[in-house]
């Protein structure tokens, strides 16, 4: 790829007793045609991780969401069919999921192909009598043969041997899925590049493993390949994408460049390309340190001058180092089955550590330096290389990086509105624009309160300020009013409970008086037992009934003075306190509804009955039995 422009005729030729600088390793590795370097973006995209991880933070920091705008004539967007269609963006096609692979594709490769294909079911039809069926219910090799590109076999209905017509119908995944963007493998690609023009043209060339799976008749490569696939699969054949239905970019190049890459993008890698290969040397150097270098090896030897005869004991005879190699080999095997066992050595042993100082010559510093080289390079801060942002201030680093990148940022902002015209368009869906949400980084304080201020002034509008603080200005305007309506509901409810506490405290009799449980029981008297006959003490009297649908409701009028008040309050009491549990919570409900008032006053007599008849009660289980 590279032998026009890079050759060493081109770069200088070595004079006497000198070196070329530019007749480095590098040079010779270097990728001479787009294959090598696809082969080359592969290997680093899979091998290195800091080239990787380098490649897949700078994608995710343009990618933050989506916008939907409804783009109609009309002032105000319908918010809930915005809302509806982002959320089918997002659950059903994953669109984050779709921009993020596109990224990564357009950084690693500097070339991207993406087809939009309609789901559909395929159908095989009887020439003969019209029968159908949907393949996927169909077995091969029982229900049909594929022969040749054709799908043969005897009909069930008419038990003619026919070849089936292959009709596909669109139809949707089970999740309600239209759509599938596919992403086209870049060494399957051709290009035809007009320089003179700028136009291009893309052709996709099926895989070899691929044509050989639909010609012998992979059941799920029949049941969902489109048929333009197939056919090119049986004939040989490139398939030209129609435009509509492709997207592609690529990575900026020089114009004089376009005659050696015919159109294709450079991967970000080549920019920095010796440095990746001074890495790769350094790694390479470390990993036969760490092989050789880690693990120190143990020396035990005896002193020479100890192995003679009569050092120790007069009648020794000398020892040989053999004997002493094989005594310790045999005592290191003792210690190694048994950790706690001693050595009795005949003679004093050295003891050395031989290497082990891989931490010493691993060149750290070396590839520190040349992983800076490399991000610096391509382009992409420390900062997203240690992943730590803890700083007061953005850096300048990263407020030069946004601009840097502003070009891949649009790639990635094109390919968002691309997919949400295809999934409008496929979903009959109108006047909706789909933009990426590219939220900066380097946003200061300082900018984030002059919006804020700006906005408070009534200069800019809510909308897009609370957005940039991640705050859905109408979803918020929606909840604050349920909560307002929920405070104000509240405040009426503890207003009509005082009002009905301080109307029982006006109208309840003095101290010294009858109280409620006594007045209560007198009426009881009085009205269920006879004279003489009165009734059990703290029981009220029977209910009356209650008033039929017809009827009016109660607690409908208004008395003129507390004391009728009273009176009408303790009579419904009286009607309310032995009625069945629902019939009572009905007139309660009615009573409240018509007036809320009187339902106070009514709940609170009820509960002080309640009470007293509970005090009478355990009065009365203390009395003596006799």
């Amino acid at each position: 790829m590279a032998d026009n422009y890079f050759s060493a005729e081109g770069l200088g030729t070595p004079n006497r007793g000198l070196i070329n600088p530019f007749r480095g390793m590098a040079q010779f590795l270097y990728p001479r045609t787009m294959d090598q370097a696809i082969i080359w973006s592969l290997y680093l995209f899979e091998r290195n991780a800091t080239y990787r991880m380098a490649i897949e933070r700078v994608v995710s920091y343009f990618i933050s969401g989506i916008n939907v705008v409804q783009t109609n004539s009309q002032k105000n967007s319908d918010s809930d069919e915005v809302s509806k269609f982002k959320e089918r963006l997002d659950k059903v096609y994953d669109i984050l999921e779709v921009v993020n692979h596109f990224g990564v594709e357009l950084a690693a490769l500097g070339n991207v192909f993406v087809s939009c294909e309609r789901l559909f079911s395929r159908m095989l039809l009887c020439p003969d009598c019209s029968w159908q069926m949907s393949l996927k219910q169909l077995r091969k090799g029982r229900d049909y043969q594929w022969s040749e590109g054709h799908f043969t076999g005897t009909c069930p209905q008419c038990h003619n041997d026919v070849t089936f017509k292959v009709k596909d119908v669109p139809s949707q995944g089970p999740d309600g899925k239209k759509l599938r963007f596919i992403f086209r493998d870049i060494r399957d690609m051709t290009i035809q590049y007009n320089q003179l023009t700028g136009e291009y043209r893309y052709y996709y060339k099926l895989p070899d493993h691929i044509k050989d799976a639909i010609k012998r008749g992979d059941q799920v490569y029949l049941e969902s390949t489109p048929q333009v696939f197939m056919e090119a699969a049986m004939n040989n054949q490139y398939i030209e994408f129609p435009s509509d239905m492709f997207f592609s970019a690529r990575t900026n190049t020089l114009s004089a460049m376009d005659k050696l890459y015919h159109g294709y993008g450079l991967p970000l890698y080549l920019h920095c390309f010796d440095s990746i290969v001074r890495m790769q040397n350094l790694s390479k150097f470390t990993e036969a340190i760490t092989a050789d270098y880690i693990a120190p090896t143990r020396i035990v030897s005896p002193d020479a001058n100890n192995l003679k005869a009569g050092v120790d004991d007069p009648n020794r005879m000398p020892m040989s180092g053999a004997t002493f190699r094989n005594f310790m080999t045999s005592a290191l095997k003792r210690v190694k089955s048994n950790p706690t066992s001693w050595i009795v050595s005949p003679v004093p042993v050295n003891y050395q550590l031989v290497g082990g100082d891989a931490k010493a010559l691993t060149p750290t510093d070396l590839l520190e330096w040349e992983q800076s080289q490399l991000l610096s390079g391509m382009g992409v801060p420390q900062e997203l290389r240690q992943a730590s942002f803890q700083v007061v201030a953005p850096s300048m680093g990263l407020r030069m990086f946004e601009r840097q990148w502003v070009m891949f940022a649009k790639s990635l902002h094109k390919f968002t509105n691309w997919v949400g015209n295809k999934v409008c368009d496929v979903d009959n869906i109108e006047n909706m624009s789909v933009d990426l949400d590219i939220t900066s980084f380097v946003e200061d304080d300082m900018n984030k309160q002059v919006r804020l201020q700006l906005m408070q002034a009534g200069v800019i509008s809510k909308t897009e300020v609370l957005q940039s603080l991640g705050v859905d200005f109408q979803k918020d305007l929606d909840q604050r009013m349920q909560e307002q309506k929920a405070e104000q509901e509240a405040a009426m409810d503890m207003q009509t409970q005082d009002e009905g506490a301080q109307m029982v405290q006006s109208v309840l009799p003095p101290p010294g008086s009858l109280g409620v449980g006594q007045a209560q029981m007198a009426i009881q008297a009085t009205q269920g037992g006879g004279e003489g006959q009165p009734a059990a003490p703290g029981a009220p009297a029977a209910p009356a009934m209650p008033a039929g649908p017809g009827a009016a409701p109660m607690g409908g009028g208004q008395p003129g003075t507390p004391e009728q008040m009273w009176e009408e309050a303790n009579n419904m009491a009286q009607q309310l306190y032995n009625a069945p549990p629902n019939v009572r919570r009905s007139q309660l409900v009615t009573l409240k509804a018509n007036n809320p008032q009187m339902h106070s006053f009514v709940k609170s007599i009820l509960e002080q009955m309640e009470q007293q008849v509970s005090s009478d009660a355990v009065a009365q289980s203390k009395m003596p039995q006799g």
